[in-house]
C-alpha cells in the first residue's frame, strides 16, 4: 500500500476510535510495525496526530498547560461551589495537601473561614499568599517555581512530600478521561501528583465540567485510584 493510502487509513481509524495502537496497525495494512511506526512520525510532524507509547492519539485531544491567569476567570462559579463542599471533608486537627490550581484556590479561601486546628501543605504560591495571614500552620513546598502557573514544582519538591504524611489531599486535575484517568501536562507536575496521593490517607479530586473529556500526556492515576470526586 503507497504511504498517502496508509495516512488515511491512520487518520481514518484515529478520527474512528481516537485511539490507534502500531501493531494494530501494521497487522490491517500488512507492513512492518517500524514502517507504521515512520508513517506515524510523519503524520506527527505534519501536525495530524500525537505519538503515545505504542500508538497515536488525535492532536485535539492533547489538554496542554494554562496560565494561571487565563485559568483563574474561568468557571469561577462552579470552583467555588465545589470549594464551598470540599471544605466539609475538613476535620479538626487535619494535615491537608493542597495541589496547585485555581479550584485548590478556592478550597483555601473557604478554609480561611473554618475554625480549626489545621495544617495545609502546598506547592502553590498563591494558596500560601492567601493563607498566609492566617491562624493556619502552613507548609510550602520547595523546588522550582514555573512562572506562569504559580507551582512549585521539581526534584526537591518530591523528595519533601515523600518525608510527609496527610490526612487529606485535594488533587486538582489538568483533563479528566473515563479511559485514560487523571493526566498531568507535564512529567513534574504528575510526579508532585503522584508523592502527594502516596503520602495522603484519602484523596479528593476536585475539578470542574470543562476538565473532563480531555488528556494530557502524562499519567497521574486512574479514577479507581481516588477516594471521591467533587464536581459540578
Amino acid at each position: 500500500m503507497k504511504q498517502i493510502n496508509r495516512h488515511m487509513h491512520i487518520l481514518e481509524k484515529l478520527d474512528q476510535q481516537k485511539k490507534v495502537e502500531v501493531e494494530m496497525l501494521a497487522n490491517e495494512l500488512n507492513v512492518s510495525e517500524m514502517t507504521v511506526r515512520r508513517d506515524l512520525e510523519k503524520l506527527e510532524n505534519n501536525g495530524e496526530l500525537v505519538r503515545t507509547f505504542g500508538g497515536a492519539i488525535p492532536v485535539q485531544t492533547i489538554s496542554n498547560e494554562i496560565s494561571y491567569k487565563d485559568k483563574k476567570v474561568k468557571n469561577v462559579l462552579q470552583k467555588r461551589m465545589i470549594a464551598e463542599k470540599a471544605v466539609e471533608k475538613i476535620e479538626n486537627n487535619h494535615i491537608i495537601f493542597l495541589d496547585s490550581g485555581t479550584t485548590t484556590l478556592e478550597i483555601s479561601k473557604k478554609i480561611l473561614s473554618l475554625d480549626l486546628n489545621l495544617t495545609v501543605i502546598t506547592n502553590d504560591i498563591s494558596i500560601a499568599n492567601v493563607l498566609m495571614d492566617s491562624n493556619i500552620d502552613v507548609i510550602v513546598l520547595g523546588g522550582h517555581l514555573q512562572n506562569n502557573t504559580g507551582s512549585i514544582l521539581g526534584t526537591l519538591t518530591f523528595d519533601l512530600i515523600k518525608k510527609l504524611n496527610a490526612d487529606l489531599f485535594f488533587l486538582g486535575a489538568h483533563a479528566v478521561d473515563e479511559e485514560y484517568g487523571i493526566t498531568a501536562p507535564s512529567i513534574e507536575k504528575a510526579q508532585v501528583k503522584i508523592a502527594m496521593m502516596q503520602s495522603s490517607k484519602e484523596v479528593i479530586l476536585v475539578t470542574d465540567k470543562s476538565k473532563y473529556g480531555n488528556k494530557a500526556l502524562f499519567k497521574v492515576c486512574e479514577l479507581d485510584e481516588i477516594n471521591e470526586i467533587i464536581t459540578d
